[in-house]
């Protein structure tokens, strides 16, 4: 979700692929909306490049469930 949870996971030395922070949840209570995450700058890299899989590490709580969800 934010750029620290790429140091904890780089950390924990399980993951050794590339990243794209989205900078934030879906949370319209407090005016987060799919237009202020970078989803369109992600697409935008990975389109056309072979990518396979792509990974959402969003936190454990409902507006992260409801980011990866609809991403």
């Amino acid at each position: 979700e934010e750029p620290l949870d790429v140091l904890a996971i780089e950390q924990a030395g399980i993951y050794k692929g590339t990243y794209h922070v989205l900078h934030g949840v879906l949370a319209p209570s407090e005016g987060m909306f799919v237009e202020n995450l970078r989803i369109s700058e992600l697409l935008n890299r990975i389109g056309g490049s072979g990518v396979d899989e792509v990974i959402l590490a969003t936190n454990p709580t409902s507006e992260g469930d409801w980011t990866a969800s609809i991403s």
